[in-house]
């Protein structure tokens, strides 16, 4: 089970089904896009930027997931 941010929404990213939502901090913006890996693991990766928009930011979080998702060790 992903958890799923209020503000967030769900995209499929090469598959997957993917939770991403963008919050800002002082003057960055925060993006994590989430996704499960099995039934009690989740795999997340956040990016921030300062001065830009999230339209921007959130597509880094995206691509980089399938990249770990090829990563980890299959069990």
């Amino acid at each position: 089970m992903v958890f799923r941010e209020p503000k967030g929404s769900e995209e499929i990213v090469d598959g997957h089904s993917v939770w991403s939502s963008c919050e800002p901090a002082d003057r960055e913006l925060w993006c994590m896009s989430t996704t499960a890996v099995t039934e009690k693991h989740v795999l997340s990766v956040s990016v921030r930027r300062a001065k830009a928009p999230a339209e921007r930011v959130q597509p880094l979080a995206q691509e980089w997931l399938p990249k770990m998702l090829k990563r980890l060790p299959v069990t």
